[in-house]
C-alpha cells in the first residue's frame, strides 16, 4: 500500500501541469458550479445526465469487441453495393440504379442507441479469443485484476443502459459528473484484453501440463467459435438490428418519399436484412481469425512449431486482423494536409470583413445555421460564437439567456460585435452588416449600477445601455472606492496592442473612471497592470472585465500567467526527473540481484 501510495503521488505529481489547469478551468466551465439560480437548463453542478450519458455503450453492442459490423459499423451510411437489398427494392420501384445506390448509402448502416458514431469499439477476435482462453488458463493473481477491471470498465460503459451503477458513480464519485462520452472509458478493457491474452499465449509456452492446457484450449475455442457461429446461423437470436427510434425513422422514411407508408416500411425490413448481411459477413471473418489463432496454439502446444514461429504467426494475425477493419474508417484518402482539412471555403463576405485592421473586433454568423456550434466562422475571425465542449459556464448561461430566444442588440454591443453575417433568403449566400453601435475594446462608462446576485446581473443585461453603464455585483464594491462615476468627456481608452495572452491599452483621462473591457473575466492567471503595477480588476455586465482607471496617461496591460501552469510545470518537471532516476534505480537493483555469484576460493 506504501509503495501504490507513493506512485500515485508521483503520477499525479508528474502530470501536475495539465491536471492543475484543467481542474481550475473545469470548474468555470459548464462542467463547473452553476451561477444562476433562475432561468437556466443547466444542472446545479456539472452535466446534466441526459448529456453525459448520451454516448452509452448498448449492452448488445459489446458484441461488436468480438464482430465490428455487429451493429452496423458507423453512422456515415452505407456502403451499399450490388447485393444491397435496399438498392433492390428501390430498382423494383422503377427507382434509376445510380439513384438507388445514392439514396441507400444515405441510410444508417449503424443501429445502436448513440446519437451517431465514427465506428464500432472492435478489440480483435484474435484478441478476444486469446482473452477468454487466458481466463481458463491463466493461473496469476493478476488474471483477477484484469478481469476485473474489464468487467467493471464495460459495465461503466453502459451508462443509462445500466443506471444501478452508472447512477451511483454520476451521483456521488467526485469528478465523474464531468465525464462525457461514457463508451471512451472502454479503453482500460482494450488494454486489459490483450494483455491476458498475452499471458495465455506465455502459459501456452512454458506450461509443462499439455494436456490440461489443450483441454482449456478447446473450451476457449468451443466458447468464441461457438458464439461467431450463432451470429453466422441465427444472428437474430441475440440481435434485432433496429434501431431504438426505429418506428420514428420509418416514419421520417414515409415523408421523405412522399407519404407511402407501406414502400416506407419495405425499404425499412430491407435495410435490416443489410445489415444482417454485413453482420453476418463480419462474424464469418471473425470465425476464420479464431480458427487461425487455435490452430496456431493447437501447434505450439503439440509442439509441432517453436515459441518463435507461434510469436510471429500471432503478430501477423493481430497485425491483419485489427489493420484491415482499421482502413475501412481511416483510408488513404484520409491522408490529406491539414490545411485541406481545416480551411473552410472563403466568402466574399469573409474577405471585406479581413480588410477592416481593428486588431480584436468580433464576428456574430448567422448565415451558417447556430452560430454556437458552427466553427467554420473562427477560421477567419474573431466569432461570439463557434463550437467548444466545455465552454465557459458563464459564456453559456449568457448564450441561453441573451441568444436562444432572440439576439439582445444591447449584449452584441457589448461584446464588441463589429460584423454581423446573415443569410440572403433570396440568393442564398451570405450578406454583412456593419454594426454601428459596437461599444469597441474598452470603454469609460458614466454610471454604476449594483446587482445583488448574478441572477439580478443577468436580469439587468436583457435590457440596459453598454455604453454608458456597468452593471456590477455588489462583491466588487470595494473596488471602486465607493465614490460616483464623473465621466470626463474628453477621456480616451484605446486598444494598442493584441495577442491572446497580453492586452495592451493606452488611457487618458483629468479624473479617476472607469472603464469596461470588451474581454471575457477570468481572473485564474490574468493579471492587471496599470504603468507596470498590478492592480485589481472585477467583473462587470455578468461576463466582461472592468477596472478604476486612475486620473492622467497611463498603459494598461492584461497579461495571462496562470500559477497553475507555470508553478505545475515545474513539478512536473521535479517530478519526472525522480520517476527516471527511480526507474533507473530499480533496474540497477534488479541487475544486482541477477548477478551471478562469484566463487571466492576458485
Amino acid at each position: 500500500m506504501g509503495y501504490l501510495a507513493v506512485a500515485m503521488v508521483l503520477a499525479l505529481a508528474v502530470n501536475a501541469g495539465s491536471l492543475w489547469t484543467t481542474y481550475e478551468y473545469g470548474n468555470e466551465s459548464i462542467r463547473g458550479k452553476s451561477n444562476l439560480t433562475k432561468h437556466t437548463s443547466e444542472p446545479s453542478n456539472g452535466l446534466s445526465k441526459e448529456y453525459a450519458f448520451q454516448w452509452s455503450q448498448g449492452i448488445g453492442e459489446c458484441f461488436t469487441f468480438l464482430v465490428p459490423n455487429a451493429y452496423g459499423g458507423g453512422s456515415r451510411g452505407m456502403a451499399a453495393d450490388a447485393d444491397s437489398k435496399v438498392i433492390k427494392v428501390l430498382q423494383e420501384k422503377g427507382v434509376d440504379a445510380q439513384q438507388a445506390q445514392g439514396f441507400a448509402q444515405q441510410l444508417p448502416a449503424y443501429w445502436g442507441g448513440k446519437p451517431f458514431t465514427e465506428g464500432p469499439s472492435y478489440f480483435g477476435a484474435v484478441v478476444c479469443f486469446l482473452f477468454i482462453f487466458g481466463l481458463l488458463v491463466v493461473k496469476s493473481r493478476l488474471k483477477w485484476w484484469l478481469a476485473s477491471a474489464s468487467v467493471f470498465t464495460i459495465l461503466l460503459s453502459f451508462g443509462h443502459n445500466f443506471p444501478l451503477l452508472s447512477d451511483l458513480f454520476f451521483n456521488y464519485f467526485p469528478l465523474y459528473n464531468k465525464f462525457r462520452a461514457l463508451d471512451s472509458i472502454l479503453a482500460i478493457a482494450e488494454l486489459c484484453f490483450p494483455v491476458l491474452g498475452f499471458m495465455a499465449v506465455h502459459e501456452a509456452i512454458t506450461s509443462t501440463n499439455k494436456d490440461e492446457v489443450l483441454k482449456k484450449l478447446k473450451i476457449a475455442g468451443a466458447i468464441a467459435g461457438g458464439l461467431t457461429l450463432l451470429l453466422i446461423l441465427l444472428p437474430t437470436v441475440l440481435l434485432s438490428f433496429k434501431a431504438p427510434e426505429h418506428e420514428g425513422f420509418v416514419n421520417q422514411l414515409s415523408q421523405a418519399i412522399g407519404g407511402d407508408t407501406s414502400f416506407a416500411n419495405t425499404i425499412a425490413n430491407a435495410l435490416v436484412q443489410d445489415r444482417i448481411s454485413l453482420e453476418r459477413a463480419d462474424a464469418i471473418r471473425s470465425f476464420i481469425f479464431i480458427a487461425l489463432a487455435f490452430g496456431v496454439l493447437w501447434a505450439l502446444v503439440t509442439k509441432k512449431i517453436n515459441a518463435t514461429v507461434a510469436s510471429i504467426s500471432f503478430l501477423l494475425l493481430v497485425a491483419v486482423d485489427l489493420w484491415t477493419i482499421d482502413k475501412r474508417y481511416l483510408k488513404d484518402e484520409n491522408f490529406v494536409s491539414k490545411e485541406d482539412v481545416m480551411k473552410p471555403q472563403q466568402r466574399e463576405v469573409d474577405g471585406f470583413i479581413l480588410r477592416d485592421k481593428d486588431p480584436n473586433f468580433r464576428v456574430f454568423d448567422l448565415a451558417g445555421g447556430d452560430p454556437f456550434s458552427n466553427a467554420n466562422t473562427s477560421y477567419f475571425h474573431k466569432s461570439i460564437g463557434g463550437y467548444h465542449a466545455a465552454k465557459l459556464k458563464r459564456y453559456q448561461e449568457l448564450i441561453e439567456n441573451q441568444f436562444s430566444k432572440s439576439i439582445n442588440q444591447d449584449v452584441l454591443d457589448m461584446l464588441n460585435t463589429k460584423y454581423i453575417i446573415n443569410n440572403d433568403p433570396k440568393s442564398n449566400t451570405a450578406s454583412m452588416q456593419a454594426n454601428q453601435t459596437a461599444c469597441g475594446n474598452a470603454w469609460f462608462v458614466k454610471s454604476i449600477k449594483y446587482a445583488k446576485n448574478s441572477d439580478e446581473e443577468m436580469q439587468a443585461i436583457s435590457s440596459f445601455d453598454p455604453k454608458n453603464e456597468a452593471i456590477v455585483d455588489e462583491q466588487y464594491k470595494n473596488l471602486l472606492n465607493n465614490k460616483p462615476t464623473v465621466l470626463d468627456p474628453n477621456a480616451t481608452i484605446s486598444l494598442t496592442s493584441y495577442s491572446p495572452d497580453t492586452l495592451v491599452y493606452k488611457a487618458g483621462s483629468t479624473s479617476e473612471q472607469t472603464a469596461v473591457f470588451s474581454e471575457v473575466f477570468y481572473d485564474k492567471g490574468w493579471k492587471m497592470y496599470i504603468d507596470n503595477i498590478e492592480k485589481p480588476f472585477f467583473r462587470a455586465d455578468y461576463l466582461l472585465r472592468a477596472a478604476v482607471i486612475p486620473v492622467g496617461n497611463h498603459e494598461i496591460k492584461f497579461i495571462f500567467h496562470p500559477t497553475s501552469y507555470y508553478t505545475g510545470e515545474t513539478i512536473s518537471l521535479i517530478a519526472s526527473v525522480l520517476l527516471i532516476l527511480t526507474l533507473v534505480g530499480a533496474l540497477y537493483i534488479e541487475s544486482k540481484k541477477k548477478a551471478p555469484l562469484i566463487n571466492k576460493e576458485a
